[in-house]
């Protein structure tokens, strides 16, 4: 529907595509953190070091999915040339044909993960299914001791007796959703915000035509995977907490050091730039994974899906926030022209980068003091 439905003119298009938009968003916003709940509870580990360990897997693929879209944009790019290119809309119909066939299929394509998994546990017989979830449960038994298993009954009954009253049991959960809550506010403030400008800053920091932008763009989310997988295997040595922590200083360091060294290097050394570009970029998947699995960590199954959920939707509110701020910085400079329009930009790019370091501050304090960090250099044991 997000590629069949929006249709007509201009603003029809964006009518459609942000009601289409809307409900997946409804879909996507409420999977998000039940898949890191889920996650938590098909895990086969007890601790809950462990238990992050597996969310962080489940995680990791998302950065496969974020360079999907750029991989087709060189698809097309490489097989229908300059027709995949998006064309402003006061050109001909017919000069854009290749750019609507481009950006409906790469929406649409979002729909074939879904559509797979969907056929796959439509086919799995039944008893397949039943003997998979009997496996789980006595892989889970038989490593859990007898008090273990007393407070999985006991979390169990204060399920049963209400969402509130298993709020109520547990006396710092309010400042441990500050901590989960509150740091993804913050830290999707800023990697939203940036992600969105993110062709831009590239483009200023390395020019270049299409094709380019996607292998940049498809670079970045590379590095992703390797901080994401480098970080899963820091949890059971540095902590979640902690890396979530030394997450947020390091990207908040690299966007004070964009910021400050933006004026000297742009027009001269801006391969420095990328460099610092690149590493603030990779600094984010840590706070990007942590926050992700905090919540298997910091509470217990009666209350883990719900104050999840209401974690990543901070983090979404931070996300608008973010995103429409550092937009409005921009659109500023549309009006000016020449080297107005030059140093506007410039100034745009150092007030994105210092409220990006104000809200890794932000994100650091919510997480020492909203779920503490782990004795420092005490290892995890089974």
């Amino acid at each position: 529907a997000d590629g069949i439905v929006p249709w007509g003119s201009k603003a029809s298009t964006y009518c459609l595509l942000i009601a289409v938009r809307t409900f997946i968003g409804v879909g996507a916003g409420g999977v998000y953190p039940l898949s890191a709940a889920k996650a938590a509870e098909d895990s086969a580990a007890v601790d809950p070091v462990h238990k992050s360990v597996s969310v962080a897997w489940a995680f990791l693929w998302r950065n496969f999915g974020a360079i999907a879209p750029w991989s087709w944009a060189l698809v097309f790019y490489y097989t229908c040339g300059e027709y995949a290119d998006m064309e402003p809309w006061s050109a001909p119909p017919a000069s854009r044909v290749g750019s609507q066939f481009a950006w409906r299929f790469i929406l649409m394509f979002g729909a074939v993960a879904p559509a797979v998994v969907g056929v796959f546990m439509h086919l799995q017989p039944k008893e397949v299914a039943v003997k998979e979830q009997k496996r789980l449960s006595r892989w889970t038994t038989s490593r859990v001791s007898r008090a273990e298993a007393a407070g999985h009954r006991k979390a169990s009954a204060t399920a049963s007796a209400g969402l509130w009253e298993a709020v109520k049991s547990e006396p710092l959960v309010w400042r441990k959703l500050l901590g989960t809550g509150g740091g993804w506010f913050f830290f999707d403030w800023s990697f939203y915000g940036n992600h969105l400008l993110q062709g831009k800053i590239l483009g200023l920091i390395l020019p270049g035509d299409t094709a380019a932008d996607a292998w940049e763009n498809i670079s970045l989310d590379i590095v992703g995977i390797f901080v994401v997988l480098f970080a899963i295997q820091l949890f059971p040595w540095a902590g979640v907490r902690w890396l979530q922590f030394w997450g947020f200083f390091s990207g908040g360091v690299c966007c004070l050091l964009i910021g400050l060294l933006w004026p000297a290097l742009i027009d001269n050394t801006s391969g420095i730039l990328l460099v610092i570009y690149y590493i603030q970029y990779g600094s984010y998947w840590i706070p990007n994974t942590t926050t992700y699995v905090m919540s298997a960590l910091v509470y217990k199954p009666s209350i883990r899906g719900t104050l999840n959920g209401l974690s990543a939707a901070a983090g979404k509110v931070g996300a608008i926030i973010g995103v429409t701020a550092f937009t409005k910085m921009f659109e500023v400079c549309d009006d000016k022209t020449g080297d107005d329009h030059q140093q506007c930009i410039n100034d745009a790019v150092q007030r994105v980068m210092f409220t990006s370091f104000a809200a890794a501050c932000g994100g650091m304090f919510c997480t020492i003091y909203g779920v503490g960090l782990e004795p420092t250099g005490a290892k995890n044991k089974k």
